[in-house]
């Protein structure tokens, strides 16, 4: 078939000015740099090219533009412009003794795939080109033997001439009688084709009804009338070739079947009703194709008959306009399958009533490898074991209706990246620090209008109009908020992952691994610490587990120490983070990342962390497969390790005076292979066993060895006392094996079992034999956020959204809580918005919180402290009471000695006001806090003021004993520190130097009090 050529920009690009004598005459693509571009001027009289570019196209658009306004062509006379870049990089000796100009810009530049254009006020009058042959002029020089310009390329225009021939260059040559249009085609007779209209083709069916069982192209041609409403101006992957859509323009009135249709063909040079060949497609022609249907995929189409080189599709002159048709349900639908084959080919609008919302935001999908959008009919798409017990019939019921509900959400070219091309204020600034135009799962669609295809067995809906942010209606996923909207009590624990925070490669102390997962540039670095701190400040919680932090210590160049400066520089002192150590650690396991934990000492105290070595998996080598998948591959040394947990056990004021034990761990992942991955396969024909990597349950990898390390978790929790919080990222979905071990088998059906994994060791104490362990027990923990959300989610994958990260409470817990939330500002947001630059072009990135992850934090809320119970009258809370000018009777200080209590004394009037009152709670800190703000151990009293301590102006406090060494005290009201004096306790109890800070002086005292523990008294 002879093409002619046409841009992707064709319709919008066409000229209505004539300017007949200016064309581009040749076009030089030779080897290396030897390029150049000719035009001419073949008039009677000269030709100053005022408001005339030369452009090539880029991502669809006419760039890379040559200014032409200073040349002036007199009659018969070329211009040339050449590539130069320096005396090594350019066009050869001759071209460039030949041109008129040089430019090393891309426009000159090309490797003969490039569309080049003549430009007029920004209209091209001349192409030459094919956007998507990628061989139209490689290697060859163009020399125009038709002297017209023509804005669609047109292949008999041109005589091709042997690669780095300038023979002509730089030299008017006049018209060449080579050149020879082709003959004009002609339409077939009457009775060589059928009249049919879009819906006879289409039928009801997913199958055209004039195919034959077996058949994919019909034998018969039909004659199709429709008006366009859509255009393919080139092959878009494998899947979308050139071509447009046409619908019936009254359609049939029956819902069941489809108005529109695909035209696989040329939109270039399409016939008009004289069968002139010079006709460009627009949206809203009217045209009539003869043509055969035929099946692609399972996407019903009509490949024009041709003649003379031609499609046969006639553009007869008349014109209409193709209302989008909105997109329905309906209840013979046995599947969405059903609707949207009901579509295909149409023009359709997705309103809020059509119930499609966004599964995944746009990234990059492997199956078109191309940049898209995924969304769903009818909510979300869970993972199976999310709410179904793993290889369940539940679970499999939803893996296949996850796959029928999907739709994929396209755009007619490839997106360049960072792009959204039918949302192009996509991530704009607003002006507030942050984008309001943004993409969110769980975001209904309402207002997008497009074409449904099917391809890569998938429905997908090319995009035809432009959205903006009022496009999308949050109805499965809240929209964005400034913090988690939970109902908040007094006291707050997170669980946060941080996304590899690494400070190493940018002058941070190394980790055990001298390894970088995180930041590649400074300047991402950067954003990523904005973001997380956006994110924590959000969060506001007291209590705050980090995952996926740098294991690089704890001094002042740790990643740890970097993060928590960047915070407290934006918090009032009150809410200002330490950081719990581990007595004694450099690190906190081996790895390169490790869990850290972050609280607010002026909240709650620290009575200790401690380390739980975590299970590893040691599989004896020689039961451990080498051959897999059919090839020999050894997956030896067999041994799996996980992080150790991290827990901290906090001083609470509260009922019974308990404390509060927090577990934060991070478990195996899925992505990993563990033995029980491998098990299953086939025997070969040597007798080999080829193994395999299965996922039967749909539990991802390395569920055993997770279980395992929950078994274990749980039973060494039950050495703490007190209220106990498990949380972090468990990599297990809610009702995966590990969370029934840890919580219940409420969802699990009878007789399920659950299996840790074999060979399973925590130091040389084994925990699972060879054939591991089968766990009948579960530790009762509450998985608190499902069970007040039980729709809620905290991580995406592609487009299947669950729940990893989880906060599991003790029973005894259950009473105090005041809400629980994920708060989803990174798995429903777009991974454009990460900090990392790669893949995304020019986008702005912000230091907001959204998608400062890839995991959602979780958040639990508590009312759980009391202030210390000073008998307050209820009728006397909020009278104001003078305080006096000075102390009336403060006790004086004494030196404390290790082992023994002391008495904390903190003076009123000097917390900046001339009166409290009865009710205000002022809070006294001991801690072992360093200058880096790391604490290994702290104490906190929150002290309800009395009218007669307010009134003498000042209260006391009797704290456990000291440790020997340095410690601070410290004195808090309405969230300012009102004293801080650091001391040390040497073994002998005297005092060591004291220095103090704010305006503490003389007046914050420790007097001797006696051992008194954990009993708490005031005066």
């Amino acid at each position: 078939m002879k093409k002619f050529y046409y841009s992707a920009i064709m319709a919008a690009l066409l000229p209505v000015i004539s300017h007949a004598d200016i064309y581009i005459s040749e076009v030089v693509e030779g080897s290396g740099y030897n390029k150049a571009i000719e035009i001419a001027n073949n008039g009677s009289s000269a030709v100053t090219l005022t408001g005339y570019q030369l452009a090539s196209e880029y991502q669809q658009k006419w760039q890379n533009r040559y200014d032409l306004s200073g040349v002036t062509l007199q009659p018969n006379e070329v211009w040339v412009i050449a590539y130069y870049k320096n005396e090594t990089t350019a066009a050869s000796a001759e071209i460039l003794a030949l041109a008129d100009a040089t430019s090393d810009s891309y426009l000159v530049n090309y490797n003969g795939d490039d569309g080049l254009a003549l430009l007029y006020n920004d209209e091209a009058i001349d192409v030459v080109g094919d956007l998507y042959d990628l061989q139209y002029n490689k290697d060859v020089t163009l020399q125009r033997c038709d002297l017209s310009p023509n804005p669609v390329y047109s292949e008999w225009q041109w005589k091709v001439l042997a690669k780095n021939d300038i023979s002509n260059l730089g030299q008017f040559n006049a018209a060449d009688d080579s050149c020879v249009a082709p003959p004009e085609p002609t339409a077939p007779a009457e009775g060589e084709f059928t009249v049919a209209s879009i819906m006879e083709l289409q039928g009801t069916g997913s199958r055209s009804p004039v195919l034959e069982d077996g058949s994919y192209t019909s034998d018969q041609v039909y004659l199709v009338t429709g008006i366009v409403t859509a255009i393919q101006a080139g092959r878009l992957g494998n899947d979308l070739p050139t071509g447009y859509f046409i619908q019936d323009a009254a359609g049939d009135g029956d819902p069941l079947s489809s108005d529109g249709i695909f035209v696989k063909g040329d939109v270039s040079a399409l016939l008009n009703s004289g069968s002139d060949a010079s006709q460009a497609l627009t949206v809203g022609d009217e045209v009539q194709v003869y043509a055969k249907v035929t099946e692609s995929y399972k996407w019903t189409q009509l490949i024009p008959e041709q003649s003379e080189g031609f499609d046969l599709t006639f553009v007869t002159g008349r014109t209409g306009e193709i209302a989008a048709t909105p997109l329905r349900v309906l209840e013979s639908d046995k599947t969405i399958q059903d609707t949207y084959e009901r579509y295909e080919g149409m023009l359709t609008r997705i309103d809020q009533e059509s119930d499609i919302v966004i599964a995944r935001t746009f990234g990059f999908d492997y199956g078109s490898f191309r940049n898209n959008m995924i969304a769903a009919h009818g909510g979300l798409l869970f993972q199976p074991t999310q709410k179904n017990a793993p290889g369940s019939e539940g679970a499999q019921a939803v893996v296949e209706s996850n796959a029928q509900r999907q739709l994929y959400i396209e755009s007619f070219a490839k997106a360049p990246n960072g792009v959204v091309p039918w949302y192009p204020e996509f991530g704009d600034d607003s002006g507030t620090g942050t984008s309001d135009s943004y993409l969110r799962i769980g975001a209904t669609l309402d207002g997008f209008e497009g074409v449904l295809t099917y391809s890569y067995d998938a429905f997908r809906f090319f995009v035809t109009n432009e959205v903006d942010n009022s496009n999308f209606i949050y109805t499965h996923v809240p929209d964005r908020s400034a913090s988690p909207e939970v109902d908040r009590g007094d006291l707050t624990i997170a669980t946060m992952n941080v996304l590899n925070y690494f400070n190493s490669p940018f002058g941070g102390d190394d980790n055990p691994l001298n390894d970088n997962r995180g930041a590649q540039a400074f300047d991402e670095f950067q954003v990523q610490r904005s973001k997380i701190v956006a994110a924590i400040l959000g969060l506001d919680a007291d209590i705050v587990g980090l995952m996926e932090i740098e294991n690089n210590g704890f001094d002042s160049d740790s990643a740890v120490v970097d993060l928590v400066s960047a915070l407290n520089e934006q918090l009032p002192a009150a809410k200002q983070y330490a950081i719990a150590k581990p007595a004694g650690a450099k690190f906190v396991g081996s790895d390169a990342i490790t869990s850290m934990v972050i609280y607010r000492k002026a909240k709650v105290g620290l009575e200790k962390i401690d380390v739980l070595a975590m299970p590893r998996q040691a599989v004896p080598e020689e039961d451990f497969p080498v051959y897999f998948d059919g090839k020999y591959e050894d997956f030896r040394p067999t041994t799996k390790y996980m992080r150790d947990t991290l827990i901290p056990t906090f001083q609470i004021n509260g009922p019974s005076e308990k404390s509060l034990s927090v577990a934060v761990n991070h478990f195996k992942s899925k992505g990993s292979t563990c033995w029980e991955d491998l098990q299953g396969g086939y025997t070969d024909d040597n007798g080999r066993r080829i193994y395999k990597v299965e996922d039967a349950d749909l539990q991802g990898n390395c569920e055993a060895f997770r279980t395992a390390a929950a078994n274990y978790l749980g039973e060494q929790l039950k050495e703490y006392h007190g209220y106990r919080v498990i949380m972090g990222d468990l990599n297990a979905y809610a009702t995966e094996d590990p969370l029934l071990v840890l919580t219940n088998r409420d969802n699990a059906p009878s007789g399920y079992a659950v299996k840790a994994g074999r060979n399973v060791k925590v130091g040389r104490e084994e925990l699972t034999g060879n054939a591991g362990e089968v766990v009948t027990h579960s530790y009762g923990y509450i998985n608190i956020v499902p069970e007040l959300h039980p729709d809620t989610i905290s991580y995406s994958y592609n487009e299947i959204v669950g729940t990893l990260d989880h906060i599991l409470i003790s029973p005894d817990l259950r009473g105090f809580v005041k809400d629980a939330a994920d708060w989803n500002i990174n798995s429903a947001e777009s991974t454009l918005f990460q900090y990392e630059s790669q893949y995304t072009g020019d986008l702005a990135k912000y230091a907001d919180p959204f998608r400062s992850s890839d995991h959602d934090p979780a958040i639990l809320s508590l009312d759980i402290i009391d202030a210390v119970d000073n008998n307050l009258s209820l009728a006397a809370a909020g009278d104001l009471i003078a305080l006096p000018a000075t102390p009336v009777n403060m006790p004086s200080a004494s030196s404390p000695k290790e082992g023994e209590g002391y008495r904390a004394v903190m003076d009123l009037t000097q917390v900046g006001v001339g009166s409290l009152a009865v009710g205000d709670t002022v809070s006294l800190v001991i801690s072992d806090m360093n200058r880096n703000g790391v604490v290994t151990q702290s104490q906190v009293a929150h002290i309800q003021l009395t009218e007669q301590q307010i009134t003498r102006g000042w209260v006391t406090h009797s704290f456990q004993a000291p440790v020997a060494g340095d410690f601070v005290v410290e004195t808090y009201y309405n969230d300012a520190r009102t004293s801080e004096q650091r001391s040390s306790v040497s073994e002998a109890g005297s005092f060591g130097e004291t220095t103090s800070a704010g305006s503490s002086g003389p007046w914050l005292l420790l007097s001797l009090f006696g051992l008194l523990l954990f009993r708490r008294r005031n005066a």
